[in-house]
This record gives C-alpha cells, structure tokens and sequence, in this order.
C-alpha cells in the first residue's frame, strides 16, 4: 500500500480547513476518509498532530529526553520521567512510536545507557532498555539503521553482564531486559538476527542458563524465572524465518548452529528437570518451547531422548494435564521430537509403569487424554493432531496404539468442534490420514465400516453400520474451507471414500508431437 508523509497529511487537513470551511475535528476525520479511499495506509500517520500548537507530545518527550542528557550531571529521576512519557506513548501505536524514533531517540537512548552504567545506575539502564524495547516494536530495522553502535553496545553489554561472578536480583533483571530487546530487535528482521546469531551473544546465553540453580525460598528466584523466561523466548527467536523481505532466512541454520557447536539440548534439559523439581509450570514450558526450536534434526531428537527426554514430557503431561500452557509445550516438544523415526517409537512404547507386571498409562493414550481434557481449545487441540499426525507416518504398529486409545473418536469431535480454525483442521485431517494410511483395517474404527461409497467395498458388504462419527461428512464440509482442501482430500481418500482429484498440471505439447507408433493421431494429453 501506498504511504504519505506526516508532513504532507497535516498540509491536506490545513488545505481542507481552508477549502471546505470545516472545523478542525471535520477537516482531520475528512482527510483521513479521502486517503482512505484511494488506498493509502495511515499507519504511519498521528491524525490529532496538527491540533498540537506547541508541540506534540512525541516531540515534546523526545526535547525533554535530550535536556536531561546535556546536563552535566545526570538525574535519575527526571531521567525516568522521560522514560516513562515515552513508554507510554510508544503504546499507543506505530506512528507514535515512528514520530519518537523520526528524531533520533535510539542514538539518545544509547547515550542515555552509557551515562547511566558509567555513573553506576543500573536500575536506570534497564529503565532505558526497556524504553528502548518499546519504542523499537514494529520497526526494528531502526536500531541497525539510526543506532547501528546501539545494538552493539546491547550485545556487549550482555556478553559482560552474562560473565558476572554473581548472578544478584539487580544484575538478573538487567540481563531479562537486554534479552528482551534482542528479540525485539530479531522479530521481523533478518539482518538484525544474522549479527546477533553470529556474535557471542546465544553461546553466552545457553552458558547463563546453565548457571542457574533453582530453588525455593531463594530470594533470586522470581528473578530467575523471568530470566530464564527472557533468555527461553530470546534463543526462540533466532530460529524464526519470519522477515519477508528476504529470500531465504538463516533460522534453521541458527538452531542447528547453537544444538550442536555448544551444550543448548543438555542445558535446556537439565533445566527443564530443576524447574520441574520446583513445579514452576511457566518455566517449564519456556524451557520446553526452547528445546523443539533448537531440536531441529535427527541426532539432536536421539540426544534428547537419550538424556532421558521422553521421560520428561511424559511424566510432565501425566501429572499436569490441567494446565494448559504445559500440556500446549509437552505436545510442541513431543510433535518436534517425533519427526525422529527412532524417537516416535521410544514415544509409542513409553508406558508409567516401571513394573512389569503393571502396564500403566501409554504415551499414545496420554496424547489422547491430553485431547480428550483439552478438545474445546483450538490450539491444544491442533497440537495433540501434529502429535499424533508425526507418531503415526509411516508407523503402522503405532497407529494401531493410537487408535486403540481413542483417537477416532476424539479427533471427530475436535474436526466438528473447531471448523472455523483452518489451522486445527488441516492438523487434524493429517492424524486421520496417517492413521489409515498404511493401516487399512482402521478404517472400520473411523467410520463404523469401510466408506459407505468405496463401491469396491460396498457390493461385497451385508450389513451397514454407518458413520458413526459422521466423519466423512465433516471431512467434505473441509474441503470448503480455505487452505484445507488438499488434507481434506487426502483424509477421505485413505479412509477409502470417493473424492476428487485434479490433475494440477498436464502438460502442453506442440500439437505436432505423435506417438512413434501411431503416424495419423495427435498425441491425446
């Protein structure tokens, strides 16, 4: 879309004052239609700026900031001041956050962050880091382009902080911010995410993780969590591919840099343990979102189950299958860990019970509980499909122990109850379809019987039991919806039924090719 200038949107609104004999409040809401009309996005745009005689408040905040700054000495409090007044117009929106950032606010913020850790104020450096996270939401090319000396005075800082020999309330605080700002400055942002990846900055990072020792009744330990909480998101964010202006993202290479140059799948396990020593159930599953960014081939999927990894999710999902943002990370670990063909089936064959004799709850029915508890959720429900989806391709024995658990059943009832999500409803056709796929004789457990118009079936059949789950039905309501017509197609024809396929592309010959041994007949495409 096409984008104008603050400038030239306050000379409209003057023009329409003038032309049309409106009030201020008309002439604003007049040109805000008319640019609307012809296509031109207004994100950027503050309508109310012109009513402003003596300054907006974005420049206003921006003057007092650079006052402070010129002292001589600098003060704290009318630091913080500023600081505020700008975080709680950077909250309004992008254009308040762009007429800040227009004036050159990072290059002051960073000098604002020097003055405030030579001076030793380390409460007022994490205000400003904070500010500077803000301000930096939805344009953070910015800190590369206004304040390239910014991002690296951040990334050094936090190299140094990492290093600290004592890990105190103050200095943990001070490393959740500079995290924060990095991923900030990730999200979106390629380059931004190529030169913190290739710095010091995620090995320093796995190796503040493995320092931590989490107990109760510490005084560090909300601190910790938020840390590790900061630090969890921020290794995540390396390992997006989300900036479209870029042909190829260096995600995958990222999480496969930091898995296997260093220690990340042994220092996230072993953390995810500590926490579960605490029941912290948040940190577990930043811990537990963290590992299936990083675990991203093979051998990293064995490593994690020979660290006793399976055991963990499990156990994990066995005795906290109320909490929804727990059961939401097991199932993410577990659909990420599965993508490993040995790992799928140490997780089909996990089973509670330690004896023998006694055959506890499997890992297939506790994916299915975990449904089962969590069916109204589209999400939960969306991951619990992507489990079984990945449990099942290619492994007909594990299948069977899917579907003897329930799944037909349940993954019915989540396709009828969340229609509307296109996401949960490809997932779900693609459980059913790798269900069935290499193991024909479940279909009966989908359907009732074999597919009432698979005709093949249906002449040699007696006796007609029905779709039970009227999953047929539901499937071909799927193929409607947008971007789910292929997973749709996909589930009905392994369950046997009739659907239509399309050849997507023929080909287009010249007419005059001729089969070699017919001369007088065109070639039939």
């Amino acid at each position: 879309m096409k984008q104008i200038s603050q400038q030239f949107f306050d000379e409209t609104v003057r023009a329409n004052l003038e032309l049309l004999d409106q009030s201020m409040d008309e002439a604003i809401e007049e040109t805000i239609q008319s640019f609307t009309i012809e296509g031109v996005d207004l994100s950027n745009i503050i309508p109310d700026k012109i009513k402003h005689a003596d300054g907006h408040p974005c420049e206003n905040c921006y003057k007092s900031l650079v006052s402070v700054l010129n002292e001589a000495t600098l003060d704290c409090m009318a630091l913080e001041t500023c600081l505020d007044e700008i975080e709680r117009l950077s909250a309004i929106d992008l254009a308040h956050r762009k007429s800040i950032a227009s004036q050159g606010a990072f290059k002051h913020l960073e000098f604002a962050l020097k003055k405030c850790m030579e001076s030793g104020e380390r409460r007022s450096a994490i205000h400003v880091i904070k500010t500077t996270s803000a301000l930096l939401v939805g344009q953070p090319e910015l800190i590369r382009e206004d304040g390239e000396d910014y991002l690296n005075r951040l990334t050094e800082l936090l190299t140094k902080t990492a290093e600290a020999e004592v890990l105190n309330a103050e200095t943990l605080d001070l490393l959740s911010e500079l995290c924060h700002v990095l991923r900030v400055a990730c999200l979106m942002n390629e380059p931004n995410r190529t030169r913190i990846a290739q710095s010091l900055v995620p090995s320093k990072t796995v190796d503040l993780l493995s320092r931590f020792e989490l107990k109760t009744g510490i005084p560090e330990l909300a601190s910790q969590l938020l840390c590790i909480h900061e630090a969890c998101t921020f290794l995540r964010s390396l390992t997006l591919d989300d900036d479209m202006s870029v042909e190829f993202g260096e995600g995958s290479a990222n999480a496969r840099s930091m898995a296997s140059a260093g220690t990340a799948i042994e220092v996230l396990t072993k953390l995810a343990k500590d926490a579960l020593s605490i029941s912290s159930e948040t940190c577990v599953a930043d811990v537990f979102l963290a590992l299936s960014s990083v675990i991203t081939r093979d051998e990293f999927c064995r490593k994690f189950t020979d660290l006793e990894g399976m055991d963990i999710i499990f156990q994990t999902l066995l005795n906290y299958m109320n909490s929804a943002a727990l059961v939401s990370g097991c199932l993410v670990l577990l659909r990420t860990v599965c993508g490993s063909d040995a790992c799928k089936r140490a997780a089909g064959t996990w089973t509670s019970s330690r004896d023998s004799q006694d055959s506890g709850i499997s890992g297939p029915q506790l994916v299915i509980k975990a449904l089962e508890r969590h069916l109204r959720n589209p999400v939960l429900a969306k991951h619990a499909a992507g489990v079984i989806a990945a449990m099942t391709l290619r492994q007909p024995q594990l299948a069977q122990k899917v579907v003897s658990a329930g799944a037909p059943e349940f993954l019915s009832k989540a396709l009828e109850l969340h229609m509307s999500d296109a996401a949960t409803v490809r997932a779900i056709c693609m459980a059913i379809r790798n269900c069935v796929s290499r193991s024909q004789d479940l279909r009966a457990a989908f359907l009732g019987q074999p597919c009432k118009t698979n005709y093949s079936v249906l002449n040699n059949s007696s006796s007609e039991t029905g779709d039970v789950y009227e999953l047929e039905a539901l499937l071909n309501s799927a193929l409607r919806i947008r971007g789910c017509a292929d997973e749709a197609k996909a589930a009905l024809r392994d369950l046997g039924c009739r659907v239509q396929l399309q050849e997507r592309w023929r080909g287009n010959p010249p007419s005059t090719i001729r089969h070699n041994h017919c001369d007088n007949e065109d070639l039939i495409v």
